[in-house]
């Protein structure tokens, strides 16, 4: 089952507990709260929204994203297995600050969210550096937020093995 909303004044949405929701496309640019959870069958998400501060897609058996959300600063993958870097079909969300893809195949040195929404990944012009939370709890990584969004880089992870 395929679900395509088109709404300029809808604000909130809960679609959860859909189990045989398959596909979902929205295109909501007043949306500000979304409900999305359990959510067995869905495989495709896609939205547009210029309001929505965050999206919580933990747990979903996802295997394709599409964002266009300018206000979105909080985006939540945790748990996605069928994500990988092939999953990101486009990423325009310049505001993200916080982004958690622990239990997915998504990797930082591929997952560079651009605000611009494609083309060449070089060129960016440095604005800012945040953390970011990746693969499991004892990872983080260094973020560089640019003009065209955020790219992760892994390379500069501190990374710890020990047992606390």
């Amino acid at each position: 089952q395929n679900t395509r909303i088109n709404s300029s004044k809808l604000r909130v949405l809960d679609i959860s507990l859909c189990g045989s929701l398959k596909e979902v496309e929205l295109n909501c640019d007043a949306l500000i709260d979304l409900e999305i959870g359990m959510c067995l069958s869905l495989q495709s998400f896609s939205i547009d929204s210029s309001s929505i501060p965050s999206i919580n897609l933990s747990m979903l058996p996802l295997n394709r994203i599409y964002l266009d959300c300018a206000s979105l600063t909080h985006l939540k993958l945790s748990g996605c297995f069928a994500m990988s870097n092939d999953s990101v079909e486009c990423c325009k969300c310049p505001s993200l600050t916080n982004l958690d893809i622990r239990g997915t195949d998504l990797t930082g040195d591929f997952f560079v969210l651009m605000g611009d929404g494609g083309g060449s990944r070089g060129g960016e012009d440095e604005v800012g550096t945040t953390t970011t939370t990746l693969g499991d709890d004892s990872n983080t990584a260094a973020a560089t937020t640019s003009r065209r969004g955020i790219r992760i880089n892994t390379k500069r992870a501190k990374v710890k093995n020990e047992w606390q």
